[in-house]
């Protein structure tokens, strides 16, 4: 686990379900993306902090998309 995350370039999986966890915040930059491909992956993000997304952040998958903080959650887009 991370006291911090700041997401300043794309993430990309092929092969499973992501999840980024932070005691603290979570940050994705306009090129920060996360893309996961193929059928079902889970994106998950927890933060003990908050969850800012810019607001030209993409966070893409054909599975579920899981946020949770104690914070506040800032969202881009979701697909």
């Amino acid at each position: 686990m991370f006291s911090s995350l700041a997401l300043t370039a794309a993430l990309s999986s092929s092969a499973g379900n992501v999840s980024l966890n932070a005691s603290g915040n979570v940050t994705q930059s306009a090129t920060g993306d996360i893309s996961l491909t193929g059928s079902g992956k889970t994106l998950e993000i927890i933060a003990g902090g908050a969850i800012t997304m810019a607001d030209d952040a993409l966070d893409q998958t054909s599975g579920d998309v899981r946020l949770q903080a104690v914070g506040t959650i800032t969202v881009g887009a979701t697909s």
